[in-house]
Parts: structure tokens; C-alpha cells; sequence
């Protein structure tokens, strides 16, 4: 018998199935989502370890002086509560650089990592947009390249749920949940507690509180404008991508108004409309389809704290009128490509060629 234990011992010693550790993150195996260009969202399609650098969104300007960083949230999209790190794992900062992992296997889905300064404030933060590499469609008339689909989804699937994307308020770079199902108003599962909205003051009405609420929806102005900013400010998104463009490298939010990529393509009254997958496929030639899901919006009233109308799709462009914004709306069969909203509703971004 104990012959046998000596061999027991023997075999596992000599590592017949190697038993590993998690020892941590490994630097040096990192690769750098930023080579390139630097942006607010970066995408992730396989496992392994990623790194950027912290500086603000597509800018050189450097975050601060950082003391630590974290994940803020993690999301499937769908009616599935994750653990934390069931999508990113072992955040650290070391030298200018926010270094992480992916869990193994990989997973679809969306994450936020953020840096904090020695008082514990949020300096930046960052979507982790973990999908299949987003395709580049031609719009008819030479109008331009669009994504294949929405920002933040995971799925181009008509009627699919992943297909929704996520929400963003008119100027923030960070992205709030879309909902669980296609057909009803209550949002995907996530990791995080979500903070109650606030109302627009001249304290929260700032660029710099939503830098340090990346989570926080800011209702409307409690003046009475359409905006969550307290001060009318058309800088936050434009043409020429800001450094607040929620956009991964390459792509920015499209132009709007006269001059924006439907009007061009020729989508301007009529489209098809699918009441079951509750979308619309517009035609762009040979045979290929962009898939627009009809996604709702967030509401930027105090009464209204979820998703309304997911019977319909709100896409924003990075134009600016006023404490209004001019978006892309589709309702039942008809498509309205220069509706503008106030800018503190969280809609769509389906992100067109930089």
C-alpha cells in the first residue's frame, strides 16, 4: 500500500497533468489596444491580456495622477446576472498604462474599467466592448461606412436582444444598459448597483461630474432645457471626434442634420418594418442588410427612470442645436433623419467611419 502512495506521489510530482497557478497578470504578455490611436472604447474579441494607455479618449491628454484602477461594471446584455470577473479580471495600473484579463473562455459582452486618484475619485473610465470584430458597411450613393451594428451589442441578429447595444446621453463618453428583452422596458443584468439619477443643477451639470459619476444618468435641466448639462455647450461631440466620442478607434458619432449619412444613402421616408423582431433591415446594395433594432431610449425625466418605447429607435448623430441634438428616429415603417431630441435622453450610437 504504501508502495502505491510513493507512486501516487511520484506521478504528481513529475506533473503526469500539470497542476497551474493564477499567479496574476503578466505584463510583459500584454498586448496594447492602443497602438494606433487611443479612444474610449476598445474591443476585445479574444481572451487574453490587453493594455492602453490613460489618457482621455482620443486625446494625448493624460488622466491624472492615478492611484489605482478597477472594473465599474460588467454585462452579458441580456436577463443573465454575471459574477464580477466573468468578463475582465485583474485590473492594474503601472505606468501610465491600465493593464487586464479576459476571462477564460472568453465571453461576449460589455465592461467598464475605470481609474481613481489617492482620494478614491474617478479620474477616467473606459468601455470594454467584448464581441467579434464589428464589420464596415457601404452605404448606397457613396454616403459613407457605417458599423454593422449598434455600440456596445454583441449580436447583428435581427430580433436578437444582444442586437440592442447600449444607451448613451447626448456628449458622454460612457455608455447606461439597454433592456433584457426586445419587447419589454426592464434592463440587463449587470454586476453593478446602480446609483439613483440626479436632476441637472449647476453642481451636476458638468462635464467634470460626469467624469466622476460614469454611472450616474443625469436627468434633465431643472431650467426646463432638454439638456443634462447645465451650461449649452455643442463641443462634447462633433465631426472632428472629440475626446468625449464614445466610439472605439477608427469611428466616431455620425453627423446630423443636413449634412448625415441616411439622407445621403436615401433612406428619408419609408423603410420596412418587422413587428415580431421589432427592427428594420435597410437595403444597401448587393444584397446586403444593416439591421437597425428598434431600442428605446432612456427617458430624461425624473417620472420615467427606465427604457420607454421599444417600439422604436433613436440613433444620435454628433450635432448639436440648442440643449437639442439632432438624431435618427424609426417608427413602424418610417424613418425621420433629422428629428432632434434634448440631449439628456440616452439613445442609440451606431458609430460611422472616422
Amino acid at each position: 500500500m504504501r508502495y502505491l502512495n510513493y507512486i501516487f506521489l511520484l506521478c504528481v510530482l513529475l506533473s503526469c497533468e500539470p497542476v497551474l497557478q493564477d499567479d496574476g497578470i503578466k505584463i510583459d504578455a500584454a498586448i496594447a489596444l492602443d497602438p494606433l490611436e487611443t479612444a474610449n472604447c476598445y474591443i476585445v474579441s479574444d481572451a487574453g491580456t490587453y493594455s492602453f494607455e490613460t489618457v482621455k479618449g482620443n486625446s494625448r491628454e493624460h488622466v491624472g495622477q492615478v492611484a489605482s484602477a478597477e472594473v465599474l461594471w460588467e454585462t452579458f446584455g441580456y436577463s443573465l446576472r454575471p459574477q464580477k470577473g466573468d468578463l475582465v479580471r485583474d485590473v492594474i495600473y503601472e505606468s501610465d498604462r491600465v493593464y487586464f484579463r479576459t476571462a477564460e473562455p472568453f465571453k461576449e459582452g460589455n465592461a467598464v474599467i475605470a481609474v481613481r486618484d489617492a482620494d478614491g475619485s474617478i479620474l477616467w473610465s473606459w468601455h470594454i466592448w467584448m464581441t467579434d470584430e464589428p464589420q464596415a458597411q457601404e452605404y448606397p450613393a457613396n454616403a459613407g461606412v457605417m458599423m454593422d451594428r449598434n455600440l456596445g451589442a454583441t449580436s447583428t441578429g435581427p430580433g436578437h436582444v444582444l442586437s440592442l447595444g447600449l444607451l448613451y446621453q447626448w456628449g458622454r463618453k460612457d455608455p447606461f444598459l439597454n433592456c433584457m428583452h426586445i419587447d419589454k422596458p426592464i434592463l440587463a443584468q449587470s454586476t453593478l448597483s446602480w446609483p439613483s439619477p440626479v436632476i441637472c443643477d449647476e453642481e451636476v451639470g458638468t462635464i467634470d461630474f460626469s467624469i466622476k459619476n460614469p454611472t450616474t444618468f443625469i436627468y434633465r435641466n431643472i431650467k426646463g432645457s432638454g439638456d443634462w448639462h447645465y451650461v449649452k455647450d455643442h463641443t462634447r461631440w462633433q465631426s472632428n471626434k472629440t475626446k468625449y466620442d464614445p466610439c472605439p478607434a477608427g469611428w466616431r458619432v455620425p453627423d446630423g442634420g443636413e449634412n448625415n449619412i441616411w439622407d445621403k444613402a436615401g433612406f428619408t421616408y419609408e423603410v420596412p418594418y418587422d413587428d415580431v423582431k421589432m427592427g428594420t433591415s435597410l437595403e444597401l446594395g448587393n444584397s446586403v442588410t444593416a439591421w437597425y433594432p428598434y431600442a428605446g431610449y432612456r427617458y430624461c425625466l425624473e417620472a420615467f427612470n427606465t427604457v420607454s418605447n421599444l417600439g422604436e429607435g433613436f440613433y444620435w448623430s454628433c450635432t448639436g442645436s440648442g440643449d437639442l441634438a439632432f438624431n435618427v428616429r424609426l417608427f413602424i415603417d418610417r424613418i425621420n433623419t433629422h428629428d432632434m431630441s434634448g440631449q439628456a435622453y440616452g439613445y442609440s450610437v451606431r458609430c460611422q467611419r472616422d
